[in-house]
């Protein structure tokens, strides 16, 4: 995933939000589907624009993905898991 131009996480109150972009490509030679999934090792609120998103033969598409966590739960750096299944 990709950063969204700007600040790159908010403080709000208790909690820390950040946007992303996940890039998909379509390296295959007809159209596909793909579905998307996240995973946090710690309580978070996830969102994806898209947790499906077909594409032609050849093309991207950047779906946007905002996570929110308790600032409780930040307490050393943590890695989200982002599955894309064709």
């Amino acid at each position: 995933p990709s950063s969204t131009p700007g600040v790159p996480w908010v403080l709000e109150g208790n909690t820390v939000r950040n946007q992303v972009y996940v890039h998909l490509v379509n390296k295959h030679g007809a159209s596909a589907r793909f579905r998307l999934s996240v995973t946090s090792p710690v309580p978070a609120q996830v969102s994806l624009g898209q947790d499906e998103v077909e594409l032609a033969s050849l093309t991207d598409a950047r779906v946007p993905l905002v996570v929110t966590i308790d600032r409780a739960h930040l307490r050393t750096a943590l890695e989200l898991e982002v599955r894309v299944d064709d």
